[in-house]
This record gives structure tokens, C-alpha cells and sequence, in this order.
């Protein structure tokens, strides 16, 4: 959630390339010296910092506004339920040919075997 007014701090980098915010900074932001902080690098130069917190909150907020054309988090149960069904399908067609395969006689696993590698030319 955008501050308004934006405010402007200086930072540095010692030469370990620790980087500290200070207080002022943290103190506008509202972000404690407990919260988990992430980083993004957004741009050449431009990096964003954002607490666990915040970073919840835009996905949250992404998912469900349609800011990529639709509830991303619908896309994904509908990709689960897609996946779950093809599952389901694949055990059903496992489990008849595996029926199917009981019901044959050797001789018979042995014709179609042979028939297939005369089919590819082997």
C-alpha cells in the first residue's frame, strides 16, 4: 500500500555490502525490526524491499482483483481439477488394461507382441 506523501531516504552499503535502515525510514514505512523483509529486483538500479507481510497482501490482492485478466487463483483450481481428472483417467485405463491383460493367455500376450513389432518393421 502506497505512503503518501513519499518520503525519501538516503542509504549506504558498508563494505561487506551491508545495507541498515534506519530508524526514520522503518518508523515511516511501519516496518519493525522483526519483520521479514524480501527483495526484488524491479529495474537496473531499482531494488524494492517488502515486508513478508506486504508481500502477502499484493499477491492477495493480484490474485482476486483480475489484474491479469482473471482470478489467478481460479486458473489454479481449474489447472488441479484438470490434473486431478487426467489422473483419475489414467488409473481407470491402468486398471482395464491390467483386467484386460489378466484375461489373456500367454499365447495370446506373446501374438500381440509379435504384431506390434511387425507394425513398427522390427
Amino acid at each position: 500500500m502506497p505512503i503518501n506523501p513519499i518520503q525519501s531516504f538516503q542509504l549506504s552499503m558498508n563494505e561487506k555490502g551491508r545495507t541498515l535502515l534506519s530508524a526514520g525510514l522503518r518508523s515511516a514505512a511501519k516496518v519493525d525490526t522483526k519483520d521479514e523483509l524480501f527483495a526484488q529486483v524491479v529495474g537496473e538500479g531499482i531494488i524494492l524491499i517488502e515486508t513478508k507481510n506486504a508481500v502477502r497482501n499484493r499477491v492477495r490482492a493480484n490474485a482476486t482483483s483480475g489484474a491479469h485478466g482473471g482470478d489467478s487463483t481460479q486458473l489454479i483450481r481449474e489447472s488441479r481439477i484438470e490434473d486431478t481428472i487426467a489422473q483419475q483417467n489414467s488409473w481407470e485405463i491402468r486398471d482395464r488394461l491390467a483386467e484386460e491383460a489378466i484375461k489373456r493367455s500367454p499365447e495370446d500376450v506373446e501374438a500381440a507382441g509379435e504384431a506390434m513389432l511387425r507394425a513398427i518393421g522390427l
